[in-house]
C-alpha cells in the first residue's frame, strides 16, 4: 500500500532541557479495593541500587531493576494543539529501566498480643 507524503501527518517532537527519568513497575495479578483507588498512594517503593523492594497494604515485594532493551519515551500533546496537518509533542520523561517483581508477595503478619 502507498502513502503519499501529503496525507500523513507531521510530528514535531519538543524535548526539555533535562526530560524527566521514569521507571516501569511490572506487577502480575490485579490490585484490588474495597473502594476507588484513583489517585490514591499504591504504597512504599524502596530502590537501593538495582534491589527494589514494595509494600502494598499486608503485602511485601521484593524484587530488581532491570534496564530496557529498548528505551520508551512518555510523550503529551500541547493543550493548545490544533487540527492543523503538523501537530506536535512534548517528550515528558524518559524510561530507560524497570522494577521486575519475580516472587509472590510475602504476607505480612502482625504478632501484637492485645
Amino acid at each position: 500500500r502507498h502513502c503519499s507524503e501529503s496525507n500523513m501527518p507531521t510530528v514535531l517532537l519538543r524535548c526539555p532541557d533535562e526530560p524527566q527519568d521514569w521507571l516501569i513497575i511490572e506487577l502480575q495479578g490485579t490490585i484490588e479495593g474495597a473502594a476507588d483507588l484513583s489517585g490514591l498512594p499504591l504504597g512504599k517503593l524502596v530502590i537501593d541500587k538495582n534491589n527494589a523492594e514494595m509494600w502494598i497494604g499486608h503485602h511485601h515485594l521484593k524484587g530488581k531493576v532491570v534496564d530496557l532493551k529498548t528505551p520508551m519515551a512518555v510523550l503529551q500533546k500541547p493543550a493548545d494543539e490544533s487540527d492543523s496537518v503538523e501537530r506536535s509533542m512534548e517528550i515528558v520523561a524518559l524510561v530507560k529501566r524497570q522494577v521486575v517483581f519475580k516472587t509472590r508477595p510475602k504476607p505480612i503478619v502482625s504478632l501484637d498480643k492485645a
